[in-house]
């Protein structure tokens, strides 16, 4: 399996979007906190304060 890094964009908000949606589902204590302490639903400010 490869891994690339990549630095969140517009390109990539409905991934980020599904992604934190299925985590929190399941899980609302995971770490990093840093990934969840914004609103992720609120793109803008999400990308802006990550």
């Amino acid at each position: 399996m490869n891994i690339k890094l990549v630095k969140l964009s517009y390109e990539y908000k409905q991934h980020l979007i599904d992604m934190m949606d299925e985590w929190l589902a399941v899980e609302q204590d995971f770490s990093p906190y840093m990934i969840r302490r914004n609103d992720h639903h609120n793109f803008d400010y999400y990308l802006e304060n990550l």
